[in-house]
């Protein structure tokens, strides 16, 4: 719980929390779509609604000096002691002359460490202060000291991990010097709808350094417990299995930076918006669908050209139309029934041609005919 006595603090951090996660009914912090700045957005939107807006953002660029703040000191034997039992030897005084920067770690533990604005007439830094510091510059510099034991992976003392700037040092962790430059800008962004499956996107149409009050007002969470709480906690494990810490450590200080202050912003009309048509039914992709549509007039076309070749020839061939009588017609079909078939003769001009000459029993007679069982009845015979 945030226990300052100032009520800029006690404003600020109800929205500034709930925006920081997803919880408001204002405001939202998103990263744009480059990854260079966190820019505050309404906390809802339209699903199929594309518009262009002015908003405020805090751009943070970070990097680590831990090396050039180490200061070993040599002991009677020769050998080198990077800290005492609780904290590594760190004075940061004269290693980065464009801040200045006169950090140093106590010699007690404690859980306030250093985090906090580096003034630019005097590089004046110490430990957590109880008292709001002002910033007077856009932009403005900030350093911290991070210590975490997600860094310890190996036995021994006294080594760098990797290249995410921590330095583990005995029982105490892993520790990291960081010095960011934090610049909060005037944006003019547009927001693009999700589509295709791919999620909506804030692009920056342009981007200039707001004024010095501006830079004031964002950077009032400088000096709250949940920023230096926040920001090493949500980047703890950065860069240890690809990506960089530092990197990280920006983007989620300019996210926090700028959430912390939403109490200050109200959305309002937005410079331009345009509704994109809603539709009706699925979705089909353009490129499976012509491939389809291809494919059958493809198919149309080849079998347009074999019936009409088909039926030259059929035209062209006399037998086609025997073929043809010899399935169709009834005669063959009742002949075959009551006539003998010589299967060794083939026609010519007719179907009837396949069958031999009959004779006085071989041709059917339909008449009366007489049964056994019901007596004369009408029907078909043969003659014989």
């Amino acid at each position: 719980m945030e226990k300052s006595i100032h009520d800029a603090f006690a404003i600020s951090l109800p929205e500034g929390t709930q925006t920081l996660t997803n919880t408001s009914a204002k405001n939202l912090v998103v990263l744009t779509n480059d990854g260079t700045q966190s820019i505050i957005v309404p906390a809802s939107t339209e699903a199929n609604l594309a518009y262009e807006a002015s908003t405020f953002g805090v751009r943070s660029t970070c990097m680590s000096l831990t090396f050039e703040c180490l200061r070993p000191q040599t002991l009677f034997d020769g050998s080198l002691s990077y800290g005492d039992n609780f904290f590594p030897y760190i004075n940061c005084a004269g290693v980065y002359p464009q801040a200045n920067i006169t950090l140093a770690l106590g010699t007690t533990t404690t859980d306030t460490l250093p985090f906090g604005v580096v003034f630019p007439n005097n590089g004046s830094f110490g430990e957590f202060q109880t008292t709001y510091q002002k910033v007077t510059t856009n932009p403005f510099s900030l350093a911290a000291v991070v210590n975490s034991f997600a860094y310890v992976y190996e036995g021994g003392d006294d080594y760098f991990v990797n290249n995410t700037g921590f330095f583990k040092h005995s029982r105490t962790g892993a520790w990291n010097v960081l010095y960011c430059n934090n610049t909060v800008n005037d944006v003019k962004y547009r927001y693009v709808p999700a589509s295709n499956n791919v999620e909506g996107s804030y692009q920056i149409i342009s981007s200039d350094p707001s004024t010095v009050r501006m830079a004031s007002l964002i950077s009032i969470g400088v000096d709250m417990a949940a920023l230096w709480r926040n920001v090493p906690s949500r980047t703890d494990g950065a860069g240890l299995r690809g990506g960089s810490y530092t990197t990280a450590f920006a983007q989620e200080l300019s996210r926090q930076l700028i959430g912390l202050s939403a109490a200050l912003y109200e959305p309002i009309p937005v410079t331009a918006i345009a509704e994109t048509s809603v539709v009706l039914g699925s979705r089909v992709h353009l490129i499976p669908l012509g491939l389809y549509l291809a494919s059958v007039v493809i198919y149309a076309l080849t079998t347009l050209i074999i019936g009409i070749t088909a039926l030259i020839e059929a035209r062209s061939i006399k037998f086609v139309k025997l073929v043809h009588l010899r399935i169709t017609s009834s005669l063959p079909i009742v002949h075959a029934l009551f006539g003998p078939v010589d299967c060794s003769r083939t026609w010519k001009n007719d179907g009837v041609e396949m069958f031999s000459t009959e004779s006085e029993t071989d041709r059917l007679y339909v008449g009366p005919v007489r049964t056994q069982t019901e007596g004369d009845s009408f029907g078909f015979a043969r003659a014989g």
